[in-house]
């Protein structure tokens, strides 16, 4: 599992591949196109991928009603997305008719809550430290615009 966490809102986990150097080292094969400082891989022998998707373990870190609501729409999209065969499919997927409507309807509830819940942000400051745990106070860290 792939762990990370969107401070103060939730926590998820995605049953995620990666590959061991023989120095014992973990390496991302599918990184995030964000760039990522710091990740946590955490083991799991009693999980083996059988070539369907596996849906993303999230859980609140607040039980504000924007943050439930926005963890219930990701389960919806993915329950959407590998509904029948589409759970063995990878790549693109196009939806038709129904459940293209559906899939706008679970978009426009995501950015709805997504909306509701930047209140919830911590607000981060130049002497902040720094969101990727450098240690540094984010002026000196990722908050230098030089």
């Amino acid at each position: 599992w792939s762990l990370w966490e969107l401070p103060t809102l939730f926590i998820e986990a995605d049953f995620h591949a990666v590959w061991q150097a023989p120095d014992g080292s973990l390496l991302d094969i599918a990184p995030k196109p964000e760039p990522t400082q710091r990740i946590l891989f955490l083991a799991d022998p009693s999980k083996e991928y059988q070539g369907r998707q596996v849906n993303n373990v999230r859980r609140p870190l607040r039980h504000d009603p924007a943050v439930v609501a926005f963890l219930d729409a990701c389960d919806e999209e993915f329950e959407l997305m590998n509904r029948g065969e589409r759970g063995g499919q990878h790549g693109e997927i196009v939806l038709h008719g129904e459940e293209a409507a559906e899939y706008q309807r679970i978009q426009e509830k995501k950015a709805q809550c997504q909306f509701l819940m930047l209140p919830l942000y911590p607000q981060v400051g130049p002497y902040t430290p720094c969101w990727c745990g450098s240690g540094k106070k984010t002026k000196w860290c990722h908050g230098n615009s030089r």
